[in-house]
C-alpha cells in the first residue's frame, strides 16, 4: 500500500482536525507545519507485530546473561535473607 502524505498549517489543521483524524485512521500521514516548517505528524498508530515464543525466550535468555555479567559484587540475595534470619 502506498503511503499518502499531506501537509497542513497549524491553523488549517485545527479547523479541519476531525477530517484529518479520520484520514489518519485510514492510514494517511498528515504533516503539520508552522511557518512552512514541519512541526508534527498525525498518522495511524503503529501496531506492533506479535512476538513468537522463541523471540520471548531469546529475549529472556539475553536478559539473564546481562544480569549474570553485571553484579554489584556484594553478598547474594540468599545470603542477605539468611543473615536477616539470624
Amino acid at each position: 500500500m502506498m503511503k499518502m502524505e499531506t501537509a497542513y498549517s497549524v491553523e488549517d489543521a485545527q479547523i479541519r482536525f476531525p477530517e484529518l483524524l479520520e484520514r489518519a485512521v485510514r492510514g494517511e500521514e498528515i504533516h503539520i507545519t508552522q511557518q512552512g516548517s514541519p512541526v508534527a505528524c498525525l498518522g495511524p498508530f503503529p501496531v506492533p507485530h506479535p512476538s513468537t515464543q522463541q523471540e520471548r525466550d531469546d529475549a529472556f535468555h539475553l536478559m539473564q546473561q546481562i544480569a549474570d555479567r553485571n553484579t554489584l559484587g556484594g553478598p547474594s540475595i540468599r545470603q542477605l535473607i539468611d543473615a536477616g534470619r539470624r
